[in-house]
């Protein structure tokens, strides 16, 4: 992490006065930075409360057709620094609730950044549980189609993973999108090739793109000789995966500017630790980024976005930026240059 020594008094007024804020869509978000799905995000109390201790947006927890306790431990593991595996389950109160929680809230969704995770295991329920939502004044959607949906103990494939079952949703869900509603669907890295997906997105008017979900991971316990998590599969996330969301995110935005596309927002997501990492994902050409497992990394989780915000804004100071959209997509200018 870099640390910025101050050389003059003005430093940190100047520091503070650097603009860290994006546009999502029709929402201004005061920093670049977006609560994960999955992480804190069980209750609209708690989503609340992340967005006033300095997070831009928030995401809700994966909401399904029916209430979800999710898996036994272990869900969660970390075999090694700065890896961690998990297989949760999906655990959530069900569409039903959630929209019952947000009418007792009165949420003002054309003010407040929350984004709704909805996950299905088929056309039906996708459609069931955003038409409901819609119908309360949920204005963005994150479409989790990239974490699994079978039973547990199943090893199908996710649709995250199906070129065709993802066309299908994505059809049948634009059949019931408002005008004001915006999709961002969130893909798999478990793909031989992510761009098959963005095609499918495109072609179905997907209004924005969050990548990469949990890579596929396995952890053995060598005395035990068995499977360390209880579902015995499960997804790596964490700093270790950083690398290869940068490598899939590059393969994105390029598909997207040689397609003339690049008016889609993409939101990366992936193993973002600190500022220097957001500022990586940032000169990719992101819009703005997720934070997940790095919230682990600090004895008050809620403190994570006010922290990577003001060291975000040192570097920024550092190298000379005022706004984000100064430097946003420097890199991946490069790269095209190079695979012209």
């Amino acid at each position: 992490m870099i640390k910025i020594q101050f050389q003059k008094k003005d430093d940190a007024k100047e520091i503070k006065a650097i603009d860290t804020s994006i546009d999502l869509f029709d929402l201004k978000l005061k920093n670049p930075l977006i609560l994960a799905s999955g992480i804190l995000g069980v209750s609209l109390e708690s989503l609340m409360q992340i967005l006033k201790a300095g997070a831009g947006a928030v995401i809700s927890k994966s909401i399904g057709f029916k209430p979800k306790e999710g898996y036994v431990n272990p869900i969660v593991i970390k075999p090694m620094e700065n890896v961690f595996v998990n297989a949760v389950g999906l655990p959530n109160p069900g569409y039903q609730k959630f929209v019952k929680n947000i009418k007792e809230y009165n949420i003002d969704f054309n003010k407040i950044p929350l984004i709704i995770s909805v996950w299905g295991g088929n056309e039906e329920e996708f459609s069931t549980i955003i038409g409901s939502f819609q119908d309360v004044g949920v204005k963005i959607f994150e479409l989790n189609i990239s974490c699994p949906h079978s039973d547990p103990k199943s090893r199908k494939l996710i649709i995250g993973q199906m070129p065709d079952k993802t066309d299908q949703i994505l059809k049948d869900l634009k059949k019931i999108k408002k005008n004001n509603t915006k999709f961002i669907i969130k893909l798999s890295p478990n793909v031989t090739d992510i761009t098959e997906f963005v095609k499918i997105a495109i072609s179905n008017g997907i209004d924005g793109i969050s990548a990469i979900n949990t890579v596929q991971a396995l952890e053995i316990d060598p005395y035990l000789e068995m499977p360390v998590l209880a579902n015995y599969f499960g997804g790596q996330s964490g700093p270790s995966i950083r690398c290869i969301a940068q490598k899939k995110l590059a393969d994105i935005i390029l598909y997207l500017r040689k397609n003339n596309r690049s008016n889609i927002p993409v939101i990366g997501v992936g193993g973002i630790r600190n500022a220097e990492d957001v500022m990586r994902f940032l000169l990719l050409g992101v819009e703005c980024v997720q934070i997940g497992s790095a919230i682990s990394y600090y004895k008050n989780p809620v403190e994570c976005f006010n922290s990577i915000s003001n060291e975000l804004k040192k570097i920024m100071y550092k190298q000379g930026y005022n706004k984000i959209s100064e430097f946003r997509g420097k890199v991946i200018k490069v790269i095209e240059e190079r695979y012209k």
